[in-house]
């Protein structure tokens, strides 16, 4: 590691968004880039479905943007929007040059169609995009020799000016950042003038979800402890269908296997979508997601099927490969029976509130991906439009000017380490982190109430007081700072739900079934709650 690490650029996250920005950044700065885990696991490499673009004759930048601001819900800021719409196709060259060979169909690229699109547009390589593309870029990242990667470090918290003066300053800044190095069970202090937080989302706040185990928020509770605003938290987009089966918790079923005809049917074998709008299987996430949440309260059962044996063998594994071979490894033939599925927590569209380059609250802190709030999704992502965002923005991030040239006047402390350790104390926090997930998934869903809502933040109030005990007491571990983390966020997601007083995109409450007239973000200020 580089003796004076503030020179370098610290990148928190080694997901999609994280590794392009370091990619595009390393020719002119050094950087340095955290993995909690090996840099082979995380959200990005789940990402089935593909990358939404504007490229195909009958499409237009004009069509997209107006999927985009339908599926939204009038919360989408429409100049966010209009630009990452036209930095599609050019994001896409960008991917093809740097090795992403996305499926060709009659030697053009071949585009599926999803939820909310008017038309095809979404480009995939078979139906592990995310993959293929983390791939390509970590093939890049690794042979870059101005990038140092650290695996199986996870960041603890942020170093603030005001933290190290322990006085009020004109404009906080990041000085750098905590970070355990996991294997050796030492916390390391990383100062840097420039902190790039692209730690991804919060879907491990709730019991069900398409996540991976490592999607515990940590940089919006990190972001959040610093002074920053947050925004939009209540927007948890729960995407309809999950692989419903003992063996697999996470697995996603791509929406892209509905947008070739495969139909959502209750345990009598009806299709019941279009009961619910009038674009049947292809209506935006929340509607899809309430509808079947409305068929399991209705029959009682544990989960609804999708019906992909219209469709043969040869297609499923041409076009569908991953799902088919998944499926089939748990004893599901899906050319012959439909697919068990039901909603889960998929992806938060509220997060750090960035600027167009990312730029937070913080001086020398931004935030990528989906751990920032754009504006882009509004209340409600389309779909594909994630894989776009987070390179639209890595891109605008990668072309602001970075100052690391002068060195922070500042000595930063180190982290105190002498506290218990206490191992029987980790079944402990285990069951804690079990009981937050449990309480989001009963009381902050798909479908709320003020009473709910309120009966989370009481519930999760005394979660908090352990998980801070914890954190000042024992030391330091892996397990100590996802629960400090995720308590974190799933407080700050019932406070923003319960400060909409409507019905809106995803926001779904049984108080307010309507939409106001007037569309406004739900903002969080620290100690202003």
């Amino acid at each position: 590691m580089p003796s004076k690490t503030q020179n370098c650029i610290i990148v928190i996250g080694s997901g999609i968004a994280g590794l392009y920005y370091s990619l595009r950044t390393a020719d002119k700065h050094p950087v340095i880039l955290i993995s909690k885990t090996q840099l082979t696991k995380g959200n990005s490499l789940m990402a089935q479905g593909g990358i939404a673009a504007a490229i195909a004759e009958e499409d237009s930048f004009e069509r997209h943007i107006e999927d985009t601001l339908s599926a939204g819900a009038g919360l989408c800021h429409e100049d966010v929007v209009n630009q990452v719409v036209h930095m599609g196709p050019m994001l896409i060259q960008e991917l093809e040059n740097l090795g992403v060979h996305f499926t060709q169909n009659q030697n053009q690229r071949s585009l599926h169609k999803e939820g909310g699109h008017s038309t095809r547009r979404i480009l995939h390589v078979d139906d592990m995009t995310g993959a293929a593309i983390h791939k390509s870029l970590l093939n890049r990242v690794i042979e870059h020799p101005n990038i140092e990667v650290l695996e199986n470090h996870i960041a603890i918290d942020l170093i603030t000016k005001t933290q190290v003066t322990k006085k009020p300053v004109t404009q906080n800044q990041c000085l750098g950042v905590y970070v355990l190095d996991i294997y050796a069970s030492q916390v390391k202090t990383l100062k840097s003038n420039q902190v790039v937080l692209a730690t991804g989302g919060a879907g491990k706040t709730y019991l069900y979800t398409s996540n991976w185990s490592g999607a515990t928020g940590d940089g919006i509770a990190m972001a959040w402890r610093a002074g920053c605003r947050i925004a939009n938290l209540e927007f948890m987009q729960f995407h309809p269908t999950c692989l419903y089966h003992a063996n697999e918790r996470n697995f996603l079923i791509s929406e892209a296997i509905r947008g070739e005809g495969a139909q959502l049917i209750n345990h009598n074998g009806d299709n019941f979508t279009q009961k619910y709008h009038k674009l049947g299987d292809l209506a935006p996430r929340d509607i899809v997601a309430r509808a079947i949440d409305a068929e399991l309260k209705k029959s009682g059962k544990e989960c609804v099927y999708l019906n992909t044996t219209l469709f043969s063998q040869e297609f499923l594994l041409k076009r569908f490969p991953n799902i088919y071979k998944k499926c089939l490894e748990l004893g599901i033939k899906i050319d012959q029976e439909p697919i068990p599925v039901v909603p889960a927590a998929h992806y938060l569209c509220g997060g750090i509130l960035a600027d167009s380059h990312g730029q937070t609250d913080l001086k020398g802190l931004f935030a990528l991906g989906e751990t920032a709030f754009t504006g882009l999704h509004g209340a409600n992502r389309l779909a594909s439009n994630s894989l776009l965002e987070c390179l639209a923005y890595s891109y605008n991030a990668s072309q602001k000017e970075v100052d690391v040239s002068t060195t922070t006047n500042f000595d930063l402390p180190a982290f105190p380490q002498n506290k218990h350790k206490n191992e029987d104390e980790l079944s402990v926090i285990n069951h804690l982190w079990d009981e937050v997930r449990r309480i989001m998934w009963n009381y902050v869903g798909i479908v709320r109430t003020d009473k709910r809502l309120h009966r989370a933040k009481s519930r999760l109030k005394n979660i908090i007081d352990e998980a801070k005990e914890y954190y000042q007491n024992f030391h330091i571990h892996p397990d100590i700072i996802e629960l400090r983390n995720i308590t974190t966020v799933a407080d700050l997601t019932v406070d923003c739900a319960l400060r909409r007083k409507e019905s809106r995109g995803i926001h779904f409450n049984l108080d307010y079934p309507n939409k106001l007239n007037q569309a406004e973000d739900t903002i969080l200020y620290l100690n202003k709650t």
